[in-house]
């Protein structure tokens, strides 16, 4: 039997840090990581701010702790009990 794990979160990444250690002190400083959006042109939608979260990169993230990072698509048959609820 072929075991899976499944990582479904890596820690808080939140528009004022990172981790919960960058997160927490930029609360406590009253930082609100909400900012006019500078990933992608926005000029188009009613609504151009957001908390964009800036430095995070899951690969790189997981690969420092010792995870591997994938992306992949599930038919309906994989995707039914995905999320534990078969």
């Amino acid at each position: 039997m072929k075991k899976k794990v499944v990582v479904t979160g890596v820690g808080a990444v939140t528009p004022v840090g990172i981790n919960w250690e960058e997160s927490w002190k930029g609360l406590c400083k009253g930082e609100s990581g909400v900012d006019e959006i500078a990933s992608f042109d926005a000029s188009t939608f009613p609504v151009r701010f957001a908390g964009e979260v800036n430095g995070f990169h899951p690969p790189r993230i997981l690969e420092e702790k010792g995870l591997f990072f994938t992306t992949e698509m599930l038919d309906g048959d994989e995707q039914d009990g995905a999320d534990g609820t078969r």
